[in-house]
């Protein structure tokens, strides 16, 4: 997971070259952290592939041809999913989700094709968030926020978005390094099976 400071500094500017794109009447419609680069010498974030995007008063189907939606689906608004208008509010659900996969190294909604599209159209719990996100709450109620079902219970701009991560930049100082904590369940059971096998061959070998 990156650090917080990295990831809103990513974020911020990624919400900015949308904003920029979105005030010229560009969707994107596929923003994911494979379309996202950080260049190595001065740090910026670049958006890449607009293969995907369209143009404002456009048509705005979100369908191919042959039924396949367009764009990557786990980081799908639900609106884009069941073919309904798509705007910037539908890349702010993208980043939101991109948000939480830089903070935890977690998918937002996991699972195959099936799963993962009725994950996003029956809503994100502010649960989930909590779970992997308990350092931050301010942050949690954010994506909640960018990740809502209903596209006008969102930010409804990027340049809100940006405004917002410059704030928590402000605020970096006095946070921890990272908003989830290592979660090591996997190794707890690992260890718990270990535990269990040498209980065993000892009472064996008893």
């Amino acid at each position: 997971p990156f650090e917080v400071s990295q990831a809103f500094q990513l974020i911020r500017d990624v919400a900015l070259g949308l904003d920029y794109a979105h005030t010229r009447g560009i969707i994107h419609r596929d923003i994911k952290p494979s379309n996202l680069m950080l260049e190595t010498d001065s740090g910026e974030a670049k958006i890449l592939d607009l293969g995907l995007a369209k143009l404002s008063g456009a048509s705005s189907a979100t369908l191919t041809e042959s039924g396949i939606a367009i764009g990557t689906l786990r980081y799908m608004a639900p609106e884009q999913l069941i073919s309904e208008n798509v705007d910037q509010r539908s890349n702010i659900y993208a980043l939101g989700c991109t948000l939480y996969f830089m903070l935890t190294g977690q998918h937002l909604v996991g699972g195959r094709n099936m799963e993962i599209v009725a994950g996003h159209l029956a809503g994100i719990p502010l649960e989930k968030l909590a779970f992997r996100l308990n350092n931050c709450p301010e942050t949690v109620a954010q994506i909640h926020k960018m990740v809502a079902r209903d596209p006008n219970h969102r930010p409804q701009s990027m340049a809100e978005i940006a405004q917002w991560c410059d704030m928590q930049l402000g605020q970096v100082s006095a946070r921890t390094d990272h908003c989830a904590p290592e979660r090591r369940e996997e190794n707890i059971w690992a260890h718990t099976i270990l535990l269990v096998v040498s209980v065993c061959a000892g009472a064996v070998s008893a």
